[in-house]
């Protein structure tokens, strides 16, 4: 099965972590690398492996926009009502500039209001993938590999402080105030430092 475009882990750090003879399951191995490197990014609202992006977004009579992918690397091209803008060659523009996670207008220009009239192509994502966020991918992974095998059928639940994590087919859910997340505790508190909560 060949490697996925989200994926966070390789097969040789999943067939260690999991302690399997490496070679002898390899077509499930890839296939749940990739079905959780893309759960989790779809849970953080956002893709981590460097990736180049189009998309579009509305306008709101603001300088600043803030971009759905980060941190943004480069940025290929951007276009207000099918105005094309050059990337700003002074402190005081005109034209763009951007950090992180937002693209800012210079010169005193706005991403003029409107629907879908900001057009935009940047390439974002993390190189090196982190070390807690790999650990939290191949983690989410080997529970549910070894969860029918080694948990106790009669442990339906458990607790520590405010977080509860039940016990379901086809994996665990953390139960924390608000919300339910279908993925270990320790797993839940990775990635909710990573995930993307802000609207774009």
């Amino acid at each position: 099965m060949a490697v996925g475009p989200n994926d966070l882990v390789t097969l040789a750090q999943a067939y260690a972590w999991l302690q399997v003879l490496p070679g002898s399951d390899d077509t499930n191995l890839q296939f749940a690398i990739s079905a959780y490197s893309q759960l989790i990014a779809d849970w953080c609202s956002r893709t981590f492996v460097v990736s180049t992006f189009s998309e579009v977004y509305d306008g709101h009579d603001n300088a600043r926009m803030m971009i759905r992918n980060y941190p943004i690397i480069s940025v290929a091209s951007l276009a207000i009502n099918d105005l094309a803008v050059n990337p700003a060659t002074s402190t005081f523009g005109p034209g763009y500039t951007f950090k992180n996670r937002s693209v800012d207008l210079m010169g005193g220009a706005i991403f003029y209001r409107g629907l879908s009239n900001v057009a935009i192509t940047y390439t974002a994502g993390l190189n090196p993938i982190p070390i807690d966020l790999q650990m939290a991918c191949l983690e989410w992974m080997k529970v549910a590999y070894n969860e029918n095998r080694d948990r106790d059928p009669n442990v339906v639940s458990q607790r520590a402080g405010d977080t509860e994590q039940k016990y379901q087919a086809g994996g665990s859910v953390t139960i924390l105030p608000g919300e339910a997340a279908a993925m270990p505790a320790s797993v839940y508190a990775v990635l909710s430092q990573y995930r993307n909560t802000l609207p774009v």
